[in-house]
């Protein structure tokens, strides 16, 4: 078992990029995407360790019932992340004035929607993976 070193690496390099955006302290935009980026990032980590202990626990059911959130969460963090990353391209075209101006102001605009409309679910996410299975395990085959 690979202990979940491929999501930890894969959280390091989007929290190398939620640096590179916390440095840009003129931009509000890429300051707003560091933030919840950071925190939803730290969260999926949070979360693996967090599944990590109920599989190598045994309680495979639980993981289980936590799983499809699971996969919400990473798919809106590294969403979040490339999002962050093609803000970061974009204001640099800008700030060089390359390239088509209004595409990169629309790709900054549309890095910020995502990270207020969609990575904001992933706290959401973070909430059901960690207390969301213990509700379903209640459940017995015939309430479902």
């Amino acid at each position: 078992m690979e202990r979940g070193m491929p999501m930890f690496a894969l959280t390091k390099q989007i929290k190398d990029t939620v640096k590179q955006l916390s440095e840009v302290s003129d931009d509000d935009d890429c300051l707003a995407i560091a933030d919840t980026l950071g925190k939803v990032t730290r969260m999926l980590e949070d979360c693996t360790k967090w599944m990590l202990v109920a599989f190598g626990g045994g309680n495979m059911h639980l993981a289980s019932a936590s799983s499809v959130a699971y996969l919400h969460l990473t798919g809106v963090v590294v969403g979040g992340w490339l999002m962050g990353r093609a803000a970061l391209v974009s204001r640099e075209k800008l700030r060089k004035g390359e390239g088509n101006l209004s595409f990169y102001k629309a790709k900054i605009t549309t890095a910020r929607f995502y990270n207020d409309y969609i990575l904001s679910q992933g706290f959401g996410y973070a909430h059901a993976i960690s207390k969301g299975g213990y509700s379903v395990l209640e459940l017995t085959d015939d309430q479902f």
